[in-house]
């Protein structure tokens, strides 16, 4: 029995590390997936915008009205994605 004493003594403290560390695990992990929730939308973002220049772009140069590189570039602007361009 003195045996199991002196284990349970030594290991005094051992939970404590161990569940700070599973909750630095958990912090990192939902940091992680918290920016990688960010990058998917403004990705999404993106795409609308590149999108949308591109029919605006096809529109005028099928109705041939003004420059299609213009109009793309409008849409990019209306968009938020002035740099798309």
């Amino acid at each position: 029995m003195r045996t199991l004493g002196r284990r349970v003594e030594g290991e005094r403290g051992a939970a404590t590390i161990i569940v700070v560390a599973v909750l630095v695990v958990g912090l990192a992990l939902t940091v992680a997936a918290a920016r990688a929730g960010v990058v998917l939308i403004a990705q999404s973002r993106a795409e609308t915008a590149a999108d949308a220049a591109a029919l605006a772009a096809a529109d005028t140069l099928a109705l041939g009205t003004r420059a299609p590189e213009a109009a793309a570039r409008d849409a990019a602007g209306r968009n938020r994605a002035p740099r798309l361009l």
